[in-house]
């Protein structure tokens, strides 16, 4: 058997996507890396194999789901919705985690690139810095076509399919600014990713519309947009002894996570405060205390996503589509009138 590029992308300690892009002298691949894929191919013996090239051509009818984070029943359920959306349209899916890092993003699309699907729908992480997304010039390189759904990345221009996630923090925090509360705590993760960042703007919004400067300090970062962290940080918020009006966070399963610290430290939502998830997940419903939460329609967001790739596949085409789609507020029972302002009217 021949020398094969897998071969030589572990001899050099690269993916075998950049090897291929290495030999065909793409610039997209750094002259030291290329030169030393060069070396390492003609010290191996490897001869290219025209056949294979040609295969490379063809598309597949394979499409990459890149998901966060599995344990989050929000994307389970983007996951199921997409996925029979694909096969409903003849071609068929293949699922991966990016763990909710960008580095394991990169991975994945990379092993994605080297199986040849014919497109790609990425979820970028919540939790990373801002990163310069190379593998973007190796999609467009190989013809795959892509787009980010329920978020996407603030320095890169592609196609995106998400719900407007400003608009539904602003109806949330519009909500409890009306029902008297002041001291809204706001927990997110990186503020500079567009889960945390457009929902973060349309709290301020909120404050600006009437006329009241919203305090950055009570924007809260957590480590990871989880149950977890949410539950340490609202326990840190607690015991730190300051005033709480009412929490919001960027999903229900971090709310709930708030939910358990608040009620393990003798907190009573909503007599004492009130409390806003974000996505409408099934969980918010039947909840201990159901959620007032912000409704993402998980089902359109899937289907045009699908429907966007697909297009672009069968036309060949890298569109550039930006698509939002409006939320709305469910109105439960973790949210109402501020007890400071409902002591007032009892006296």
């Amino acid at each position: 058997m021949g020398v094969r590029l897998m071969d030589i992308a572990k001899e050099v300690g690269v993916s075998e996507a950049t090897v291929s892009l290495a030999l065909n002298n793409k610039t997209v691949i750094k002259e030291e890396t290329r030169r030393k894929i060069w070396e390492t191919a003609e010290r191996m013996g490897y001869r290219p194999n025209v056949i294979a090239k040609t295969l490379v051509k063809q598309k597949s009818n394979v499409i990459g789901l890149v998901i966060t984070d599995f344990a989050n029943v929000y994307f389970g359920q983007f996951v199921k919705s997409c996925v029979a959306k694909i096969v409903e349209n003849g071609y068929q899916p293949l699922i991966a985690s990016s763990q909710d890092k960008f580095s394991e993003e990169e991975r994945v699309i990379d092993q994605f690139i080297s199986q040849r699907v014919a497109g790609i729908i990425i979820i970028p992480p919540t939790s990373s810095n801002l990163h310069e997304v190379t593998y973007l010039k190796s999609l467009e390189t190989y013809g795959i076509r892509y787009l980010y759904a329920t978020a996407h990345y603030t320095n890169v221009d592609a196609p995106y399919v998400m719900v407007n996630l400003k608009h539904g923090s602003y109806l949330a925090v519009k909500y409890l600014l009306d029902m008297g509360h002041r001291r809204i705590y706001f927990l997110g993760a990186h503020p500079q990713q567009i889960p945390t960042k457009m929902r973060f703007e349309g709290y301020k919004e909120a404050f600006a519309e009437r006329g009241l400067e919203a305090d950055e300090s009570m924007m809260i970062r957590c480590e990871n947009a989880d149950f977890e962290s949410s539950y340490v940080e609202t326990l840190r918020l607690v015991k730190s002894g300051v005033r709480i009006d009412a929490i919001t966070t960027i999903n229900d399963i971090m709310a709930l996570g708030s939910l358990r610290a608040l009620r393990e430290n003798g907190l009573r939502v909503p007599e004492d405060l009130s409390l806003i998830g974000y996505d409408d997940i099934v969980f918010s419903d039947v909840a201990a205390i159901p959620l007032t939460t912000v409704h993402q329609d998980i089902d359109a967001i899937s289907r045009r996503s699908v429907n966007l790739l697909i297009n672009m596949i069968q036309n060949d085409i890298q569109r550039n589509d930006k698509i939002l789609i409006e939320p709305h507020l469910v109105v439960r029972n973790s949210t109402g009138v501020c007890s400071a302002v409902r002591d007032i009217q009892a006296r």
